[in-house]
């Protein structure tokens, strides 16, 4: 599956990652036990098998419109899957133009915006994630879109 993604400055990058350590050093399953070389911290906007060129276009649009603060209302977890992310609030506006974003990709799941930290946990392993989830912002700073291709293994900075 393509998709585009909002990824985060430098620091917020960082504050992930750390997260991402905390749950490695304790031996629990962490996004940083993804090696790829695209592997880091973001917010999916839509993915689809192809986007069409259109989507891709407006998703440039949006990325000029950056960078976009979000706000972390803090750690939580998909029941169905035991996977635990850190939320951010998306401004209904950025909201919006999300959900046009995945119209265009014909991306008609639900979305919620987040970042994963860890995923596939017993119950057991997912209260431990929690207690170790210190630290996290406050908010966090969105700078740019990115294009992934994973028939290539590309991602492309739009």
């Amino acid at each position: 599956m393509q998709s585009l993604d909002f990824v985060l400055d430098e620091a917020g990058d960082a504050a992930v990652r750390r997260l991402w350590r905390l749950l490695q050093d304790v031996g629990l399953p962490s996004r940083g036990d993804h090696r790829g070389a695209s592997n880091r911290p973001h917010i999916t906007l839509c993915s689809a098998p192809e986007l069409p060129a259109t989507c891709v276009t407006y998703a440039e649009r949006l990325a000029r419109a950056l960078p976009l603060r979000l706000p972390v209302p803090g750690v939580r977890t998909f029941d169905r899957s035991n996977l635990v992310y850190v939320a951010v609030a998306v401004p209904d506006l950025w909201q919006q133009r999300v959900q046009q974003l995945r119209q265009l990709a014909r991306d008609d799941s639900a979305w919620t915006p987040h970042i994963t930290v860890s995923g596939r946990l017993t119950d057991d392993q997912v209260r431990a994630a929690r207690q170790l989830m210190i630290g996290v912002p406050t908010a966090l700073m969105v700078t740019a879109v990115t294009h992934w291709d994973p028939a290539t293994g590309h991602v492309r900075m739009l």
